[in-house]
């Protein structure tokens, strides 16, 4: 989240508060931290900020624990969807995705159908973990429902 948009937030909210944001980090890192989601406990709000469901372990790809965004490695399944994909040349999971779009879009159906069920779950997970009320935020410069990489969302 911007720095701008923080101290706007803060300025509205006009109460104590805390941002437990961790830079590149997914639903994964604030799901499994031990540290993040303890302090909910005592919040009377919790504002979770939507992030990219691209930035999730999941049976195609791994990304890095705490630097979501890192690509880690592919699973035989992607590599046998996607043949022609070198998957050492990518670094990032939006640099991933496009170039499973560009390679084979019916293939990337599987993907992104698998992204937005293990997204989906993840967020249950996290709001169901809170216990005073929450709000979701999104962010992004587009709209939720929107396409990405030419998908319907």
């Amino acid at each position: 989240m911007s720095f701008f948009l923080l101290t706007r937030l803060k300025r509205r909210l006009g109460k104590p508060w805390v941002n437990l944001g961790v830079m590149q980090a997914g639903l994964t890192a604030t799901a499994d931290s031990s540290d993040i989601l303890p302090v909910t406990s005592n919040a009377r709000m919790t504002l979770v900020q939507i992030l990219d469901a691209q930035n999730m372990p999941n049976p195609f790809y791994s990304v890095h624990p705490r630097r979501n965004d890192r690509f880690v490695s592919a699973s035989v399944t992607v590599q046998r969807l996607f043949p022609s994909v070198d998957f050492t040349g990518s670094h990032v999971t939006g640099h991933l995705l496009g170039a499973l779009a560009d390679t084979a879009q019916s293939a990337l159906q599987s993907v992104v159908s698998e992204l937005k069920i293990a997204w989906v779950s993840r967020l249950k997970m996290i709001v169901k973990s809170i216990s005073g009320d929450t709000a979701l935020l999104w962010t992004a410069e587009r709209r939720p429902e929107d396409p990405l990489l030419g998908q319907s969302a």
